[in-house]
């Protein structure tokens, strides 16, 4: 059995794709599997994958588009490792990412998780920054008012049994993952930058922002719920001048 299972649903990326699965196989920690779904491609995504004949690749080739959540709720009951990451097929992981993530869980059995920092990077894979980080630390009640567990993320694969994730929703599925991960585990933080995220047109327009910024309005408003404070707290979304979303929490 692997140690590691990375999972990653693919939808035409066939521009980024071999970046992402090249950075996870060239990885120093070597013992895993990787687990990559093609949700339903019409470009050559694929036929790069095929491409690869390393034995530690599964690869499932869906011909119909279902969606990131599902594919990758699909992926993690496949997996077989002790631990589970997730990398976007348009990203990509820092050399050492999994060997330091690791060696974070083996060495803290109290946290169900480890989360990194991570670079920002262009189309071109050019490093444009070092993505901005919550300056808030990680607490259970925290991450209800600022999504701080972002890139990148390793988890015990026991604990992926005990969340529902939410099939309904299309964006923002990371940041709904995490509040129900933090129901049931705790979270500890490795300040490196270990991942690549790509910021491309489509990933930065207004409109994916907007339903990004409504739909974690709705997975915190869930969230609440779930930890029955809706008689207590309430949280409201509004848009400043330049268009940034603010999110404003009221003790009732």
């Amino acid at each position: 059995m692997p140690k590691i299972t990375i999972i990653s649903s693919a939808y035409n990326v066939e521009k980024y794709i071999k970046e992402m699965i090249d950075s996870v196989l060239n990885q120093s920690f070597s013992d895993m599997e990787f687990i990559i779904s093609n949700d339903g491609s019409t470009d050559r995504t694929a036929e790069i994958i095929r491409a690869y004949s390393d034995p530690r690749i599964k690869f499932i080739d869906n011909a119909d588009n279902a969606g990131q959540v599902r594919r990758l709720h699909e992926l993690a009951l496949l997996a077989s490792g002790e631990y589970i990451g997730i990398v976007d097929a348009d990203d990509m992981l820092f050399q050492h990412a999994l060997e330091y993530t690791n060696y974070v869980l083996d060495n803290h059995p109290a946290y169900g998780l480890v989360y990194t920092d991570h670079y920002e990077m262009d189309s071109t894979s050019r490093v444009i920054a070092i993505g901005q980080r919550s300056k808030i630390p990680y607490s259970r009640d925290n991450i209800l008012k600022d999504f701080m567990s972002f890139h990148f993320k390793l988890f015990r694969r026991e604990l992926y049994g005990k969340i529902e994730p939410n099939m309904r929703i299309e964006v923002a599925q990371d940041y709904d993952f995490c509040l129900r991960l933090s129901e049931v585990t705790d979270f500890i933080h490795l300040p490196l930058p270990l991942y690549y995220y790509r910021r491309h047109a489509e990933s930065i327009s207004v409109s994916r922002y907007k339903k990004q910024a409504e739909t974690s309005l709705e997975i915190i408003k869930d969230a609440i719920a779930r930890r029955n404070l809706s008689s207590t707290l309430s949280v409201e979304l509004l848009y400043d001048e330049s268009g940034m979303a603010k999110y404003f929490y009221k003790n009732i």
